[in-house]
C-alpha cells in the first residue's frame, strides 16, 4: 500500500484533496446545525467550505507531488487558479463581499506556484526559460489578486434611478467597502464584472504573449 501510494501521484492528490475537503465541507455543514437557529447555516458547507476545501486539497496535493510528478504538479495548480477565478465571479455576483472567501484560496495559489520555483527539489529541474515563465505566472497571480481586491464599479443597474445617488463613484474599491452593502439599503455601487473578467483576460493574455516571446528569446 505505502509503496503504491509512493509510485502513483494521482492517488497520493487524492489522498490530501478528499480528506481536506471532507473535513472542510462537514465544518461547514455540520457546524451551523449545532451553532447556529438558522435553516441556511448548512449552505456554508456546500457554497463555501466544501468547495474552498477541495481546491485547496488539490493545491496541497500538487505541492507534495511535485518533486516527482512536475507536470501533474504544475497542470493541476493553473486548474486549481482557473476555478477559483471562476468562484470567485460567482460569489460576487451573489454579494460583492462575498468574494473575500476566495482569496485565501487566490493567496495559496500564489504562495504555491512560488514554492514549486524556490524549493531545490523542483527548481534544480527546471530549464532557465521554465523558471522565468514561472516568474511570470506569479506576476500574474498577483495583478488578478490586486483586482479582485479592488475591482471596478458600477452603480447598481437593478436599483430604479429615483434610489440611486448622483454623486460620481468611484472607478475601483475595496471589495470589503461597505458601500457594496445591500443589507441594510440599497448599496451605492456594485462590481462591475463584465470589466473585472475582461481585465483577467487582458492580463492572461498579456502573459501568455509575454511567455511565448520569452520562450522563443
Amino acid at each position: 500500500m505505502a509503496s503504491h501510494q509512493t509510485s502513483d501521484p494521482a492517488a497520493r492528490i487524492l489522498a490530501w484533496a478528499l480528506p481536506i475537503a471532507g473535513i472542510s465541507f462537514a465544518a461547514g455543514f455540520f457546524g451551523p446545525i449545532f451553532l447556529s437557529t438558522s435553516n441556511l447555516g448548512p449552505l456554508l458547507g456546500i457554497f463555501v467550505t466544501g468547495p474552498l476545501g477541495l481546491l485547496a486539497g488539490v493545491s496541497v496535493g500538487a505541492l507534495r507531488v511535485a518533486r516527482d510528478a512536475p507536470r501533474l504538479s504544475v497542470a493541476l495548480m493553473v486548474s486549481v487558479w482557473v476555478a477559483t477565478l471562476l468562484y470567485t465571479l460567482f460569489m460576487i455576483g451573489i454579494a460583492p463581499q462575498a468574494a473575500i472567501v476566495a482569496i485565501p484560496v487566490q493567496c495559496l495559489v500564489i504562495a504555491s506556484t512560488a514554492f514549486l520555483l524556490a524549493a531545490r527539489s523542483t527548481r534544480s529541474r527546471l530549464r532557465d526559460d521554465q523558471k522565468r515563465l514561472g516568474l511570470i505566472a506569479v506576476a500574474t497571480q498577483v495583478i488578478v489578486l490586486a483586482t479582485t481586491l479592488f475591482p471596478p464599479v458600477i452603480k447598481p443597474w437593478w436599483i430604479p434611478a429615483a434610489q440611486q445617488v448622483s454623486a460620481p463613484i468611484p472607478s475601483f474599491a475595496f471589495i470589503l467597502d461597505s458601500r457594496f452593502d445591500a443589507g441594510m439599503h440599497f448599496p451605492l455601487f456594485a462590481v462591475n464584472r463584465a470589466s473585472l473578467t475582461l481585465a483577467w483576460m487582458i492580463t492572461i493574455v498579456a502573459a501568455v504573449c509575454l511567455g511565448l516571446l520569452t520562450r522563443r528569446g
